[in-house]
């Protein structure tokens, strides 16, 4: 059970990030389409936590407007567009820094990966990430499987070569 709640808190992060790259502002009433348990404080509260670790993880910069009653970013938009995520302020518990990386390294697949369209994902991925072992590569693209960006192992066949090949979500 633990698996899965961490899980489904990655889940939730990564589609909150998603709503923030896509859009220029996003107001509870956004946020609450996906999720709907945002209607009581404890999820609101639940939502502002996560916002937080994305700021915190260099993900996101963004202010509330109470005259637009929404989030807007700080720059021109909530995700850096350069590609480089803002410095992120790690925590000093080790469990707590590992999760924050893997939420980085998340993102980052998701923006630099998915949403451009990478030829070779695992290329990309053994290259960017060395360190990391195939069953961590394998977990991270399981989990972004899990909120719509797919890559997946395909064996050849007679008209078409084995490899690895990918749907990326495209929207919120």
């Amino acid at each position: 059970m633990g698996n899965t709640k961490i899980s489904w808190r990655t889940n939730r992060i990564l589609i909150l990030f998603r709503l923030f790259y896509y859009c220029e502002t996003v107001s509870y009433n956004l946020i609450k389409e996906y999720f709907p348990e945002v209607e009581k404080e404890a999820g609101r509260k639940m939502v502002r936590r996560y916002i937080r670790l994305l700021e915190e993880a260099g993900l996101i910069r963004l202010r509330y407007s109470k005259a637009e009653r929404a989030y807007v970013p700080v720059d021109r938009s909530f995700v850096p567009q350069n590609g480089q995520f803002y410095p992120a302020k790690l925590p000093d518990s080790k469990p707590k820094r590992l999760y924050m990386e893997k939420i980085i390294r998340l993102c980052t697949l998701i923006t630099e990966v998915m949403l451009q369209e990478e030829e070779d994902p695992i290329a990309w991925y053994r290259k960017r990430y060395p360190e990391l072992s195939d069953r961590t590569r394998q977990r991270d693209f399981k989990q972004l499987g899990e909120v719509g960006y797919m890559v997946e192992y395909f064996p050849g066949d007679i008209d078409a070569p084995a490899g690895y090949y990918y749907d990326y979500f495209d929207g919120i």
